[in-house]
Order: structure tokens, then sequence, then C-alpha cells
């Protein structure tokens, strides 16, 4: 009996895998470590962190204009911004703040500093920070 129980939850994670395209050889490395901070120049910031250790995932979204939430309340809100970036270990990192910028709906003349460090599985690291003036 367990192992039939067993045998359909491996069928169905593995229907939902295939299903929801993660089972592509051409996946993305999976990020492991991602934060995200933003200065803005009137004061706001912006922090995003995540972070799988072992099985526990640390994670913290701070946006202005929005409550902040920690652990699994903010993974929601981390997912749905992973997914509108491009997010690869060779991405450019000009597209990159502009499509961070696209997603937070701000301008870059408003912003004072951005700092991204994101290390994906495999040792991978791609990590920047820039000031505007």
């Amino acid at each position: 009996m367990k192992l039939r129980i067993l045998t359909a939850v491996c069928a169905i994670a593995m229907i939902i895998f295939i299903g929801l395209g993660l089972g592509r050889v051409e996946a993305s490395p999976t990020i492991i470590d991602f934060e995200l901070e933003i200065e803005m120049k009137d004061g706001q910031e912006y922090e995003i962190e995540y972070e799988m250790k072992k099985n526990q995932i640390e994670a913290k979204y701070a946006v202005p204009r929005s409550v902040t939430v920690y652990g699994q309340e903010a993974l929601p809100k981390i997912e749905l911004f992973l997914k509108q970036i491009s997010l690869v270990p060779e991405v450019d990192k000009e597209e990159l703040m502009n499509q961070i910028f696209t997603a937070f709906k701000i301008d870059k003349k408003d912003i004072e500093e951005i700092e991204v460090d994101v290390k994906f599985d495999g040792g991978k690291r791609l990590k920047f920070e820039q000031t505007f003036s």
C-alpha cells in the first residue's frame, strides 16, 4: 500500500515537473542566493533577499508602499518578481537593470544606487553594483 502511494506521488510530481517545463535540458541554473538592493534618491529602499540553505529558505521582500514580509510569506512575491526578469549568469547587466526597473515601475533617474548579488548552483555568480548621478 505504501509503495502504491509513493509511486502515485512520484508520478504526480513528475507530471507537474514536466508540465511546468521544468524538465527541459536548457533550464536556467537554480538560484541559491539572491540579493537586490536599490536605494532611491528620495531615501526609499527596495530590498529582496532569498537564500536556500540545505532544505530551508530564508527570504525577505521589502519594497516601498508595501508591508515587509519574511520567510514563506515573502516567497510568492519574490517568485513573481523573478519571473519578470531574465536571471542567468551570462545576462547583460544593463539589460538586467532595465528589467528590474521595469518590474518595479521605477525610473532610472530616480535611483541612487543598485546592488545585485546572485549565486547559482554549480558555483556561478553574478555580482555588480552601480551608482547613478
